[in-house]
This record gives structure tokens, sequence and C-alpha cells, in this order.
């Protein structure tokens, strides 16, 4: 994987050689032109000169208010607004801001499965949420993966609390990992789905670990551990670098989950909103995973003064980006990404055995 500055956008083209091999696009400015809301830009590929608006497969597309009005929202609902508070704050209509919501979800989803890919992971943690929500989104949980080293936000599933749902999920988080040279550790609670499901997808190549937490006064009194997966070798292959004392556990999921509760509207406790529908709780998490990766420093990485994002610690960029140039990124037109071919799949085998 290489270090990127900032994330190379493909151009509109389908038939363009860039989009089919491995050789670079070459984008480039040509021209102008006016709006509404002020001149925009048009680029045209040098490989097969095609022209088409700067904008064009972004969530800016055609857009009838100015580029900072979506980076402000889509701040907002990463700071745990609603789209009704964020619709006050920006003078406009909630529908418009449910439909930036919606657009800028999908793009950032497929921005991560473009991006989100680490080579060398050491130790992952799985866990699942509880969500608050009324109608399709009612019993709707949230799978989310961290990577240990990096604090990388490496897989998302948004779904029910069953065995199709946790298979996607840990196929998901197989795909991010890439292909894995040597044994790594992987973490979770007792939930009866895990094993079945790591044993299936990732086999001889983890140590599987679960961990009972057990609860007095809503405070850790102990913790247990045990191997379900793997020889006691791969073990202690995989956890001989740690340092002496340390135990299993998942309390960087818990950070993760406490984190999302916190970040996300329709995750917080006593709150009169619910998700009404599963997209749209998607879409907010997308959102919000994009900004954790890719704009936010974490404060337990880098040095003093020079904080970095869990993207630069998994060696994805090479600095900080920002909504505008995740939002600004144009994905390969036509492209399915190996995680939507899984979840496109699995649905169509589910509706032909239905």
């Amino acid at each position: 994987m290489r270090n990127l500055h900032r994330p190379l956008s493909f151009c509109s083209n389908t038939s363009c050689p860039s989009n089919h091999d491995k050789s670079a696009p070459r984008l480039a400015i040509h021209g102008s032109f006016r709006t509404r809301t002020g001149p925009r830009r048009r680029r045209i590929c040098k490989l097969c000169g095609t022209t088409a608006s700067a904008t064009a497969g972004t969530p800016y597309h055609r857009m009838r208010r100015p580029k900072g009005d979506l980076d402000k929202a889509l701040h907002m609902s990463s700071e745990g607004m609603s789209c009704s508070s964020i619709a006050r704050v920006l003078g406009v209509a909630a529908s418009t801001v449910t439909r930036w919501i919606d657009k800028a979800g999908r793009h950032a989803q497929a921005f991560s499965d473009e991006h989100g890919q680490i080579e060398e992971p050491t130790e992952l943690q799985l866990d699942e949420l509880k969500s608050f929500g009324i109608g399709e989104a009612e019993d709707t949980w949230c799978y989310s993966a961290i990577e240990v080293g990096s604090r990388f936000w490496v897989a998302l599933h948004v779904g029910r609390r069953t065995l199709r749902s946790t298979l996607i999920f840990v196929r998901g988080v197989r795909v991010a990992c890439g292909p894995l040279p040597y044994p790594i550790l992987v973490t979770t609670d007792e939930f009866k789905y895990y094993l079945p499901c790591i044993g299936r997808v990732f086999g001889p190549s983890c140590a599987y670990v679960q961990v009972n937490n057990l609860y007095r006064r809503d405070r850790i009194l102990r913790t247990r551990s045990k191997l379900v997966l793997g020889p006691p070798w791969r073990l202690e292959y995989v956890t001989r670098e740690w340092e002496e004392g340390r135990r299993f556990n998942v309390s960087y999921s818990e950070r993760q989950n406490l984190f999302m509760r916190v970040a996300c509207c329709f995750l917080h406790r006593r709150w009169p909103g619910r998700a009404r529908s599963v997209d749209r709780l998607s879409s907010f998490l997308e959102i919000l995973r994009a900004y954790y990766n890719y704009i936010r420093p974490h404060s337990s990485l880098g040095c003093k003064g020079h904080r970095s994002t869990p993207a630069m610690a998994a060696g994805i960029f090479t600095r900080p980006l920002s909504f505008r140039a995740v939002m600004s990124w144009v994905p390969r037109p036509g492209r399915v990404t190996p995680l939507r071919r899984l979840v496109e799949w699995t649905t169509l085998g589910r509706r032909a055995r239905g």
C-alpha cells in the first residue's frame, strides 16, 4: 500500500485506460463554468480526453448551496447533532440535510472501501452495539472492528444480530486486512455467532480469544479469557511482543462503542429521536467512520503537538484529511469493491433461497 498525500480521483469515463489497468489517472483543470452558487471548475483527463465537472461523482455535484454548507453539516453530524438541528443552524430544510447525509454516507462508504485496507494488522477487536430505532430500524445492531496497533476502524456493518449479519461483518473485516503473512489475534466477547464465522472466514490464520467481563455496580470486577480457536503456540506467537502482565481484553472496542454513542445522534441514550431506517443509521455511521479514520487526530497516536490520525498510523495517508478532501474524491466508475460484491451476493442468495 502506498503512502498518499491525498486521495487520487479517477476519470469519470468508464472506458478510460486508467480505470482498467494500473496506470495512474492524469487529470488537470480545464476551464470553468458559472452556476447559481458561483463559478465551478471543469477538468480533463489527459489519457482519454474526457471533460467533466470537477464535482461529477461527488456529493457536491449539482448542489445549490456552497460547498462549505455540506462540510459544516458533516462536521455537525459527527458531533452528535441530528438532521433537524443541523437544518436550523444552516437555515435550510430538514429534507435537504437528510439528502446531503444520504449522499455523503454512500460516498464515505465507497471511500473507506477503496482506501481502508491494512497490510500488517496485529490485533483485531470486534464488538456490536445496540441502536435505538423504530420501524425498519427496530432491533438493529452496529458491528464494528478496530485494529489495536493503529486504532484504525477496520469495518462497519449495520443490521440484525443474526448469523448472516455476523458473517457479512467478519468477511468485511477479512477483506480489509488483505493478505496475512503471519497469524493475528482476534478478540471478541462471547457472542455465539462469532466462533463459527471467524473459524469459517479466517481459518488457521488467526488465534481467536473470547473475553468474558464480570460486572458489579457498572464496573468490571473480573475478566476471564479463553482460547477457542487455534493452537496455544499460535497464541504465544502473536503475544510474544506484549508487555509483561498485559491481559486479553476488549477495551479498545468498548472505547470505540463509547465514541459511537457520543458522536452519533441515533445512538444517544435518552434521546427523543430514533432511527427509522437502517440506511439512515448506516449513512451517519459511515460519515463518522471517515471522520474518525482520516480527519480527526487521535490523542494516543503520535508525539505531543504532532498527533496523527489512524490512517496515518496504518500507513495509508501521510497527513490528516478534511471533509472537503474526502468528499471531493471521485471513485472509479463502475467498480464494485470486494466487500460490496460480497454483500450483494449474500443478499441475492438469500432472496433466491427464500
